[in-house]
């Protein structure tokens, strides 16, 4: 076998992993991190973002990944990380009924959390780097799992 066929194959094996590794990061997004979520308490740290002329409330879920194909291990406060492993913070931002974001904070935040549990709400996301430095293909695989997730779940109108 020449050496163009191998490098053709290896790259072809690469691509089949980092969809699965786009697929699973995806799953864990709409399972593990939104649950983990409910827990989170939206502004104060993880501060506001403007759309249009609407404020929204953020907040942040520590995410610890895999540095070299930016797999998601797992959603946590209180990391514990493998030598191969870094923490990013996704951004994450609710869109909510109007009116919601008016309430007080701990009114607020059980609101969220009941809206959580019926899945009617959509976040968009961006993330950053805690101390780490991910590679490319690490990069690649969380921007497109960020964009997946976003692209599967249907704004609400506000």
């Amino acid at each position: 076998m020449g050496k163009g066929r191998g490098n053709l194959l290896e790259r072809t094996r690469i691509k089949l992993q980092d969809s699965e590794i786009v697929r699973t990061n995806v799953k864990k997004m709409q399972t593990d991190m939104e649950s983990f979520l409910t827990l989170e308490s939206f502004g104060g740290n993880g501060g506001f973002i403007t759309e249009g002329n609407r404020s929204y409330s953020c907040s942040g879920a520590n995410t610890i990944v895999n540095l070299e194909n930016g797999e998601i291990s797992s959603f946590s406060n209180y990391p514990k990380l493998k030598p191969n492993e870094g923490l990013i913070t996704f951004r994450v931002t609710a869109f909510v009924p109007p009116g919601l974001f008016r309430l007080p904070e701990r009114e607020l935040n059980r609101a969220l959390r009941e809206i959580g549990r019926s899945k009617s709400h959509y976040f968009i996301l961006s993330y950053s780097l805690q101390e780490c430095h991910l590679s490319e293909r690490a990069e690649r695989n969380l921007e497109t799992s960020k964009e997946r997730y976003n692209s599967e779940f249907k704004r609400l109108e506000l």
